[in-house]
């Protein structure tokens, strides 16, 4: 029997331990825009657009460079706009 909507929006909502790759993921895949936190305590909002660029910068990278984009990714908001313009070259 499949989860109800309203568990599984609260698992990934609510659920502080998982990566920030893993929420933009989710955030892909729902098309709803979601905060995401940083190490320095900082938030951020991250709307569906945003989430699929930096997802398909994500898997266009090795296993290596996705190691150091995760570390990236969790740091501050300013590392995200960086991720984001990279990301976006990536696609051309």
């Amino acid at each position: 029997m499949a989860k109800p909507l309203s568990l599984i929006l609260e698992s990934h909502s609510i659920n502080e331990d998982l990566d920030n790759i893993h929420k933009l993921k989710y955030i892909v895949k729902t098309k709803r825009p979601q905060r995401i936190r940083f190490r320095s305590g900082e938030t951020m909002n991250i709307d569906a657009f945003v989430a699929s660029v930096l997802v398909f910068g994500y898997e266009s990278l090795s296993d290596i460079n996705k190691s150091k984009f995760e570390k990236a990714l969790n740091l501050s908001p300013k590392k995200v706009i960086e991720l984001v313009q990279l990301s976006l070259r990536q696609m051309k």
